[in-house]
C-alpha cells in the first residue's frame, strides 16, 4: 500500500483545467473549433458526453484557450443547493455594488461591468434533474427563454452528462432551438491521448519523458480498458502514480519517466477503484477498529441513487452519515487531504463523477437493488404526473413486487432522502398502481365467470334441441381443436427443444393465431436443437463421456451395462454386463476396452468385442481408477494410498513402492507422464500440498512442486508445461513448468471454493465456477471477466480452444464465447446432470437426469455465423441477399457469401462510420467521421472519395440523396454517378426519400414542411402544425401526425391536396413527446410512432383507429415493419430485441443482447449483430420451410408420435371421445 500523499503531485489529477491552465491542456483543438464555432452561430450552446471525457475541461480551458479573454467575460454556474439563489449569488459577487435582485437584470448589470459579451456556463447540469425541484427546473427554463429573447449581449453554455440528455426533451417546446446547437463530447482517440501525455510531461519542468513513442505507448497500452476504450480521469491517477512511484525513490529532480518504470508499475485494471482502496485503507488504518466502517459511510453520502456525485454541507452530511462531528471532521480533513474530496467554501463533494460510479459499484447487492428500485420509481412517478397520471403510467405487477420484497427499506429511504410529503406522495402512487391491478384481476375473473356461466346454457340447449346440438356440436369440434392445441402448445416447454419445436410447428400449420406464433418464434429462435438424442430401451442412462480422441461415446446404463455409440448417437453392438454398482467407469480410445470400479472397491477390465469380463486384482479398496489413452494401462491407489499399474490382460506391472500413501493419480494428457498428490499424513502435513510428476513406469520423479495449501484438483495442458491447481483454501494457482513459476489466479471474491478448474488446451485461458459466479482467466493469471447467475451452476466446460465455455444452471446448458456474448441456450426437459466437449470442441455431449442424453453441433444448424476479429461497427446486404458487407470497429470492410465464407476485404485509412452497398453488391459507399463519402468498387478495387454528405436513400439502395458543403442536394445512382438535383437548398435542413426514391421531404429550421417529387418537379409547401412526416411505402401519398387540440393523422397526396383526416380517438402524442420515428406499414394501414427518450412506441390503425401502447422496459432506440407487414421489431437501449404483433402482442423477446438488425427486403432472412459476430436466420414466415428442410415429414410424423404416447395427448377431438368412452 502507498504512504499516504506527502508531496504535491504535478498533475491535474481529478480536478477539471481551468483558463490558468491553457499551457496545459492538449488534445481538443477540434472540440475547442467546433464550439468556438457554435457560439459564434447561436446564444444557446448543449455540451454533453459521457461522464469522464474532459466536457468541463473543454469548457472552463478550452474556450479560454482558444477565445480572448479580452472578447468574453466567463461566469462558471453549478447548481450548489438551488440554482436560482446560486446565480444571483455568484453575479452579485462580481459586481461591487447593485441594486438588482431578479437574476435577468443582474445579467445585464454584469456585461455593464465587464465592457464585454458574458458567457455563464452551467456546468454539470445534470444536478438540476438528480436533486432540484419540479419548480426549480421549470424557473430555469424560464430564465433560459427570457434571456435567448432579450437583446442582452449573454451566451448560455448548458454542460450535462449524455445520460441524464433526455431530460431536456420536455422542455423543447418551450425553447425549440435546446437542440439545434449542440456538441457531443466524445472520448479521446488515441493519438490525442498521446499528444495528452506528451504535452502534460512538456510542461511539468522537473519531469523528463525517456523514449518518447515507447513509453507513451507502454502507458496507453497499460490504461486500455477490456471494451479498448480510455478514460482521462483513470489516465490522470495513472500519470501520477508513474510520478510518484519514481520520486519516492529518487526525490531529487527531475524525475524520469522511462519505459521501464511503465512497465514496474505495470497493467492497472480499474486503476481509479485501485486509487480508492488504497487511499480508502490508509484512512481507515489510522482509525480505531470500531470507527473504521465510518470511512466508507462518508463516502456512500456522496454518492446519489442514480451513481452520481453528491454534495454536502457539513449539516446535511452530518445528518445523512449520522456519525459524531469531531469523528466526521477528521474523515473529511483526510479525504480532503487524500485529494478524494474537494472543499468549495462550505460545500464538500467527490473530486469527479468518475469515484461516485467506483464507489456505487462498491455497495451491497441488496442496497443497489434498493437504489435501482427508488431510481425506476421516482422516474416513473415524474412521467405519470407529467402525463396526467394515465392508467397506462402506473406500475406493472413486476415492479410492485420488486418494492414489496424490500417495501421497509425503501419507505425508508423515501422518507430520510426526500422528505414526508414526497414520500407519501410517491406511496400513494404505489398504493394506486396495487389498487388498479387488484380491480382489473377482478375485472378478469368477472369476465371469466361471465365465459363459464355462457358455455353451461350452450350446453344446456345442446342437450334439449338436436337441431341446435348437431350445429354445436360442429362448433364444439372446432372450439376443441383449438383449445386442445393451446394445451398441446402450452406444454411445449416441458420438451426437449426438438419435440417441442416440431409441436409447435404442427399447431401453427393447422391454426397460425398470436399463441401458436408467439410458441414456434420462441422455440427456433431461443433454442438450440441437438443433432442427435440417446436413449436406451427399457432403461436408463446413468452416465456418458466422450473418448479421449473423440471418436466414440461411453454410456454407462442402470441395468449395470456399459454401451460404446459413435458420435453420430448411433449405438456400436450390444452392452457389455459388468455387476455392481458403478462408482467409475472409463473407455479406452480404441472404443474397445473398459475399466470399471464398482463398490465397495472392485476393479474390472471388460472387452466390448469378445463381451469379457475379467477381476483384475483381489483388493476391493481400490478408491481410483484411469485407464491410458493407449488403453495398454491401468493407473489404481487404494484407500491406503498404494499406486499399481496393472497391463490389459489384468497382470500387475508393479507397484509404486517408492511414493508415499497418494490420494489423487491419474495419466498425463499425452500419455507420457504420471501425476500424483501425496495423502495427508500426522508425521508430515505437508504432503498433500506437493504435487509430483512422474515418468510412465513411476520409477522416475520428473518434476514436483508444494503449494500453500492442500491440493483440491489440478489440471494439465495438453503437453503437460502448464498446471492449474486449486487447493482447499479457495486459491487456484497456475505453475508453469517450463519458465518455473508458479503464479497465484487473481480472485474476486472471499470464500470461494474451486473444486473443478478448466484449461484450455493450449494452457492460455482458464475457467472456474464456485456455484455462483463464472471466472475466466487469461495465461498471467488475470480476471478477464465473470459472469454471476441468481440460480446455482451446476458445472462448467471450457471448449479445447478456450474460445467457449459452457455454464450448465439447471435445466439449460447455456454458452458464451470469449467475449462474454450469450451464443445459445441448449434447454432440455429434466435437470442437466452432466455437459462436456468433445476432444476437437466440435460436439457437445449432455447428460439429464431423467436418464437420456443428447448431442449438439457447436455451430448452430439454425443460422450461418460471421465472425469477427472486433466488434462489428455496422453493416449492409445487397439486394438479392447474396452478399453481406460488414464494417469494424478497426475499419476494416469484409464481403460475405450468403454461406458465410469471406469473399473479399479491405482496410480504410480514415475511420469509418457507416457503410452502403448498392444493390448487386459491387459498389460499396462509406462515410467517415467527417461525414466523408468513400466509393469502394469491388470490381476494380478502387477507394475514390466523393463530395457531399448523404442524407437518405431509396429501399433497394439504387438511388442516394446527397448534400454537397454548398448545401445542394443531389441524386446519385449505384455508381456514385448524379441523376437529378433539388431545387431547394438542404443547409440546415433535414430531408427523407420515399422507399423507391422518387419523392422526398424536406423540413426547414424554421419547422416548415415542403414535399418535391421528381416527376412533377415542383416544391410544394405543406401546412404548419405537423409533429412528424413521412411518405407512404409506395410514395402516393404524404402522411403526418398533425398536432391540435385532438391530434390528428393527415393524408395528402402528391399535389398535396387533403385526402384524408383521423383524429386521434386517445392522447394527444404532440404533447409532452418528442417523435424520434415514424414508420408506414408496407400496406399503408398501420403507422409506428416510436418517442425520443421513452420505454414506450405507438402503433396506429387506419380502419378502426385504435392506439394501441407497446410497453417496453428500456428506452426503445428504433423500430420498424417486416418487410410483409406482419410483425413490428424494436429494439431497446440495453440491446433486447422485442417482436410485436400488428395488434401489440408480445411475440419473441430475443435471448441476448443485440446491437443492430435487419430483414432482407423479401423477408427471406434476418441478421443480427451481436458484438463482433453477426448472425444471418430464416425469417420468420421461413421457419416451416427450414423445419421441412431439416427434419424429414417421417421423422415429423414419428416425433410427434413420441409426444403424443409421452404426454397422453389426444390429437382430435373423436379420440378424444373415444378415450373417454373406454375410460
Amino acid at each position: 500500500m502507498p504512504a499516504p500523499l506527502a508531496v504535491s503531485s504535478p498533475f491535474k489529477f481529478l480536478d477539471a483545467y481551468t483558463s490558468a491552465d491553457k499551457n496545459r491542456f492538449f488534445g481538443r483543438n477540434a472540440e475547442q473549433k467546433r464550439l468556438v464555432e457554435l457560439l459564434f452561430r447561436s446564444r444557446l450552446v448543449l455540451v454533453y458526453g459521457p461522464s469522464g471525457t474532459g466536457k468541463t475541461s473543454l469548457v472552463q480551458c478550452g474556450l479560454a484557450k482558444a477565445i480572448p479573454a479580452s472578447d468574453y467575460f466567463s461566469v462558471q454556474i453549478r447548481r450548489r443547493g438551488d440554482l436560482r439563489q446560486t446565480l444571483v449569488s455568484i453575479l452579485s459577487g462580481i459586481l461591487e455594488e447593485n441594486t438588482a435582485t431578479e437574476p435577468v437584470a443582474l445579467v445585464a448589470e454584469c456585461i455593464r461591468y465587464a465592457l464585454r459579451p458574458i458567457y455563464l456556463i452551467f456546468d454539470q447540469l445534470e444536478e438540476l434533474f438528480i436533486s432540484g425541484s419540479a419548480e426549480e427546473q421549470t424557473w430555469f427554463t424560464g430564465f433560459l427563454k427570457e434571456i435567448e429573447h432579450s437583446s442582452l449581449a449573454c451566451k448560455i453554455v448548458l454542460v450535462i452528462r449524455e445520460d441524464f440528455l433526455a431530460y431536456l426533451y420536455a422542455y423543447e417546446d418551450q425553447l425549440p432551438g435546446l437542440f439545434d446547437f449542440r456538441m457531443r463530447v466524445e472520448p479521446m482517440s488515441e493519438r490525442n491521448l498521446q499528444e495528452v501525455i506528451v504535452g502534460t510531461f512538456s510542461q511539468i519542468e522537473d519531469i523528463r519523458l525517456v523514449d518518447e513513442a515507447k513509453t507513451v505507448a507502454l502507458i496507453l497500452e497499460n490504461n486500455r480498458s477490456s471494451a479498448n476504450t480510455f478514460q482521462l480521469p483513470y489516465l490522470q491517477v495513472y500519470l501520477d502514480r508513474l510520478w510518484r512511484q519514481e520520486n519516492e525513490k529518487e526525490p531529487e529532480p527531475p524525475v524520469w519517466i522511462t519505459p521501464a518504470l511503465v512497465e514496474e508499475v505495470g497493467r492497472i485494471d480499474d486503476v481509479l477503484e485501485v486509487f480508492l482502496a488504497e487511499q480508502k485503507k490508509s484512512i481507515t488504518d489510522q482509525l480505531p477498529p470500531d470507527e473504521q466502517p465510518a470511512v466508507s459511510q462518508v463516502l456512500e453520502a456522496f454518492v446519489t441513487y442514480e451513481g452520481t456525485r453528491r454534495e454536502h454541507r457539513l449539516a446535511s452530511l452530518e445528518e445523512t452519515a449520522r456519525l459524531p462531528i469531531a469523528l466526521l471532521m477528521r474523515i473529511l480533513t483526510e479525504l480532503e487531504r487524500t485529494r478524494l474530496i474537494r472543499r468549495d467554501e462550505e460545500t464538500y463533494e467527490l473530486a469527479h463523477d468518475s469515484l461516485a460510479k467506483v464507489i456505487d459499484k462498491g455497495r451491497s447487492a441488496e442496497q443497489r437493488q434498493i437504489n435501482d428500485i427508488i431510481r425506476r420509481l421516482k422516474e416513473a412517478y415524474r412521467e405519470y404526473i407529467e402525463k396526467k397520471e394515465a392508467d397506462d403510467l402506473l406500475l406493472s405487477p413486476r415492479r410492485l413486487s420488486e418494492i414489496q420484497l424490500y417495501e421497509k427499506a425503501v419507505h425508508a429511504e423515501l422518507d430520510r432522502s426526500l422528505g414526508k410529503a414526497e414520500s407519501d406522495a410517491k406511496w400513494e402512487y404505489i398504493n394506486a398502481s396495487r389498487e388498479f391491478h387488484r380491480r382489473e384481476q377482478r375485472r378478469e375473473l368477472e369476465e371469466q365467470q361471465q365465459k363459464n356461466a355462457r358455455l353451461k346454457r350452450s350446453i344446456a340447449i345442446v342437450s334439449i334441441f338436436l337441431l341446435v346440438a348437431l350445429a354445436s356440436v360442429w362448433f364444439a369440434v372446432n372450439q376443441w381443436n383449438k383449445t386442445n392445441r393451446t394445451r398441446i402448445v402450452l406444454q411445449s416447454d416441458r420438451m426437449d427443444p426438438v419435440q417441442a419445436l416440431v409441436t409447435v410447428a404442427e399447431a401453427y400449420e393447422q391454426d397460425p393465431n398470436e399463441l401458436n406464433r408467439k410458441a414456434l418464434y420462441n422455440h427456433f429462435y431461443n433454442h438450440r436443437l441437438y443433432s442427435s438424442k440417446i436413449e436406451l430401451d427399457d432403461t436408463a442412462i446413468r452416465g456418458v463421456d466422450f473418448s479421449s480422441d473423440g471418436k466414440r461415446l461411453l454410456l454407462v446404463a442402470e441395468d449395470n451395462r456399459v454401451y460404446r455409440w459413435d458420435p453420430t448417437g448411433r449405438q456400436n453392438g450390444e452392452g457389455l454386463f459388468i455387476p455392481g454398482r458403478y462408482l467409475s467407469v472409463e473407455l479406452s480410445d480404441d472404443g474397445r476396452r473398459v475399466v470399471a470400479l464398482v463398490e465397495p472397491g472392485k476393479l474390472f477390465f471388460g472387452d466390448l468385442e469378445t463381451h469379457q469380463v475379467q477381476r483384475i486384482g483381489t483388493d476391493s479398496t481400490v478408491s481410483t481408477a484411469t485407464i491410458s489413452r493407449d488403453g495398454h494401462n491401468v493407473l489404481t491407489t487404494n484407500e491406503e494410498g498404494l499406486v499399481t499399474i496393472w497391463n490389459t490382460s489384468g497382470s500387475k506391472i508393479g507397484t509404486l513402492d517408492a511414493l508415499s500413501p497418494v490420494e489423487l493419480a491419474d495419466f498425463s494428457p499425452d500419455d507420457k507422464m504420471l501425476l500424483t498428490v501425496p495423502t495427508l499424513s500426522n508425521e508430515d502435513v505437508s504432503l498433500n500440498k506437493k504435487l509430483q510428476l512422474w515418468d510412465r513406469s513411476g520409477t522416475k520423479l520428473l518434476d514436483s512442486q508444494t503449494f500453500p495449501d492442500a491440493v483440491l484438483s489440478a489440471v494439465m495442458s495438453g503437453e503437460g508445461s502448464i498446471l492449474i491447481v486449486s487447493t482447499t483454501n479457495g486459491r487456484v494457482f497456475r505453475w508453469d513448468r517450463i519458465r518455473r513459476q508458479v503464479t497465484p489466479l487473481q480472485l474476486m471474491a472471499d470464500n470461494s471454493l474451486f473444486t473443478d478448474v478448466k484449461l484450455s488446451a493450449d494452457g492460455q485461458r482458464i475457467a472456474a465456477s464456485d456455484g455462483k459466479v463464472v471466472y475466466w482467466w487469461n495465461a498471467e493469471g488475470r480476471v478477464v471477466d465473470k459472469l454471476a447467475y441468481e440460480r446455482r451452476i451446476r458445472s462448467i466446460e471450457l471448449a479445447p480452444d478456450g474460445q467457449t465455455t459452457l455454464v450448465v444452471v439447471d435445466t439449460d446448458v447455456e454458452l458464451w464465447d470469449a467475449d462474454k456474448q450469450f451464443k445459445g441456450k441448449l434447454s432440455h426437459k429434466a435437470a442437466v446432470s452432466t455437459a462436456v466437449f468433445s476432444p476437437d470442441g466440435k460436439t457437445i455431449l449432455t447428460h439429464t437426469e431423467d436418464g437420456k442424453g443428447y448431442l449438439w453441433n457447436l455451430l448452430d444448424e439454425r443460422l450461418v455465423e460471421l465472425p469477427h476479429p472486433e466488434g462489428v461497427r455496422d453493416f449492409d446486404v445487397s439486394l438479392d441477399g447474396q452478399f453481406i458487407t460488414t464494417l469494424t470497429d478497426a475499419s476494416w470492410l469484409y464481403c460475405w457469401n450468403r454461406a458465410g465464407k469471406p469473399v473479399d476485404s479491405l482496410e480504410t485509412e480514415p475511420i469509418m462510420e457507416q457503410i452502403l452497398v448498392t444493390g448487386d453488391g459491387r459498389n460499396v459507399f462509406m462515410v467517415d467521421t467527417n461525414n466523408t463519402i468513400f466509393r469502394w468498387n469491388r470490381t476494380d478495387r478502387r477507394l475514390t472519395g466523393m463530395p457531399g454528405e448523404i442524407l437518405d436513400y431509396s429501399e433497394d439502395h439504387q438511388i442516394i440523396l446527397v448534400r454537397t458543403k454548398t448545401g445542394k442536394g443531389y441524386f446519385w445512382n449505384s455508381d456514385g454517378q448524379p441523376i437529378d438535383s433539388l431545387p431547394l437548398n438542404l443547409n440546415e435542413n433535414r430531408a427523407f426519400l420515399s422507399n423507391r426514391g422518387q419523392e422526398a421531404l424536406l423540413r426547414t429550421k424554421e419547422g416548415k414542411l415542403y414535399f418535391w417529387s421528381r416527376k412533377n418537379r415542383r416544391a410544394i409547401e405543406l401546412p404548419a402544425g405537423q409533429a412528424s412526416v413521412t411518405l407512404s411505402p409506395d410514395g402516393e401519398s404524404i402522411i403526418a401526425l398533425t398536432a391540435g387540440v385532438n391530434d390528428a393523422f393527415s393524408f395528402w397526396n402528391l399535389e398535396g391536396k387533403p385526402v384524408a383526416n383521423y383524429p386521434l380517438k386517445t392522447g394527444r402524442l404532440s404533447d409532452g413527446y418528442r417523435i424520434s420515428s415514424f414508420r408506414i406499414s408496407p400496406s399503408g394501414e398501420q403507422i409506428l410512432i416510436l418517442l425520443s427518450g421513452e420505454s414506450q412506441a405507438f402503433i396506429w390503425t387506419r380502419n378502426t383507429g385504435a392506439l394501441n401502447l407497446l410497453n417496453h422496459n428500456k428506452v426503445v432506440e428504433m423500430g420498424d415493419f417486416a418487410p410483409d407487414g406482419s410483425l413490428i421489431t424494436t429494439l431497446q437501449s440495453e440491446g433486447q430485441s422485442v417482436w410485436w404483433s400488428t395488434s401489440g402482442q408480445r411475440l419473441l423477446e430475443w435471448a441476448g443482447a443485440i446491437n443492430q438488425y435487419r430483414f432482407l427486403q423479401d423477408g427471406s432472412t434476418y441478421y443480427t449483430v451481436q458484438n463482433s459476430r453477426v448472425s444471418v436466420w430464416p425469417g420468420p414466415d421461413f421457419i416451416i420451410p427450414w423445419l421441412n428442410k431439416h427434419i424429414s415429414p417421417a421423422k415429423r410424423r414419428e416425433i410427434l408420435a413420441d409426444v403424443r404416447e409421452e404426454y397422453q395427448l389426444q390429437t382430435s377431438f373423436w379420440e378424444a371421445i373415444w378415450q373417454a368412452f373406454r375410460e
